[in-house]
């Protein structure tokens, strides 16, 4: 399945990396103990984002914003 070709703006690239931030959220929520990653692009924003299994909704159709040259 391929999507329909797309201009990468900054603004799209940032929220596809959203997954990763629920990502490491999830695993500092899993290992508290363990040092947390930083990922540079979203740190450097300040951009810290919290996962809950509660809501998932942040991640739906997340797939949808996949990058591809």
């Amino acid at each position: 399945m391929h999507s329909e070709s797309v201009v990468y703006t900054e603004a799209l690239i940032e929220q596809r990396a959203h997954a990763i931030g629920y990502a490491i959220d999830a695993r500092r929520q899993r290992f508290p103990d363990e040092t947390s990653y930083r990922y540079k692009p979203l740190a450097d924003k300040n951009i810290q984002l919290k996962w809950d299994s509660d809501n998932t909704m942040p991640l739906r159709d997340y797939n949808l914003l996949d990058l591809s040259i």
